[in-house]
């Protein structure tokens, strides 16, 4: 029985979306949620990580909102002024990625979101076998 509610538990932490932290002293336009999917790309290890990424938003007020790759000076998408949104971009990472959202009436990000990028090596995918296996 304790195994049940074990799986329970981890079946509602990965069913949870991620909240975004709203900084104190902010504007009318609270981010509600800010969330990326999937949030983990599986690869071969040295391979880039290809994928249609879908990033999904909501405001508490209709405004612009901009979605940023961490460290980049040009945005990934820009939208009209909606309460919420939903995008999907085609991508290639090579690496864990960090996304934000920013309000365009707000210079500063609001909320983020991140994709991570596991490498996995042949040594993970061979079987083990046993020692009575040449039989």
């Amino acid at each position: 029985m304790a195994g049940r509610s074990v799986l329970t538990g981890m079946v509602l932490a990965l069913g949870a979306k991620a909240s975004a932290a709203v900084p104190s002293g902010s504007s009318a336009h609270a981010v509600e949620y800010f969330d990326v999917t999937p949030r983990n790309c599986i690869v071969k290890q040295g391979d880039t990580c290809r994928a249609k990424f879908v990033f999904s938003w909501g405001l508490s007020a209709p405004a612009e909102v901009c979605i940023w790759g961490a460290g980049k000076s040009d945005p990934l998408y820009c939208s009209e002024a909606v309460a919420s949104g939903r995008v999907s971009l085609d991508m290639a990472l090579e690496k864990n990625t960090r996304f934000e959202l920013s309000v365009k009436q707000t210079p500063a990000s609001v909320a983020t979101a991140s994709i991570k990028v596991l490498g996995i090596g042949r040594h993970v995918r061979l079987k083990r076998r046993h020692l009575w296996s040449f039989l």
